[in-house]
């Protein structure tokens, strides 16, 4: 009969460290991960800019890459603006507003921002950026829609610039 050959050469307290200590070796080279199976880390850089102008009506320009109008797009669409902000690669999307306020009134304001608060709802990427100027008196009209403005990064009134 053969005997188990460590309880000959090994003390019982031992023998079961020895144990204990081998498994978890082999529990360690069996279960780690490999490098290669890690898909890298999407690091958001794009900025794309839409112009935002006193009628609604046009949509969004978009403005092209690194500022420049190559090929101006009207961007009436809100799922263009979706698709974008679902883009891992998408840092932020500024919607400016280009061009003199003062044509508005207040019905004309409150339209305009409820054109760009369907489109804020959408992602925390989307900012607001540029001068809302209004003619003397709008814009206290019609109080939550400026403060709703404001909020979403424009300057309101009738000395923004």
């Amino acid at each position: 009969m053969k005997k188990n050959i460590l309880k000959k050469v090994l003390p019982y307290k031992l023998r079961n460290a020895t144990m204990a200590l081998a498994a978890t070796v082999a529990g360690m080279t069996t279960t780690s991960c490999e490098k290669d199976d890690v898909e890298p880390e999407i690091i958001p850089t794009e900025v794309y800019n839409y112009h935002f102008y006193p009628t609604t009506e046009a949509g969004l320009i978009e403005e092209g890459r690194g500022g420049v109008k190559n090929d101006i797009k009207i961007i009436r669409d809100i799922d263009h603006l979706k698709g974008l902000v679902n883009d891992p690669t998408t840092k932020e999307v500024n919607l400016i507003a280009v061009g003199d306020f003062r044509i508005l009134d207040a019905e004309s304001l409150a339209s305009d921002r409820r054109f760009l608060e369907e489109r804020m709802k959408l992602s925390s990427k989307i900012k607001g950026q540029g001068a809302i100027n209004t003619k003397p008196g709008v814009a206290s009209q019609v109080p939550a829609d400026s403060a709703a403005l404001a909020g979403f990064g424009y300057i309101v009134g009738c000395h923004a610039r």
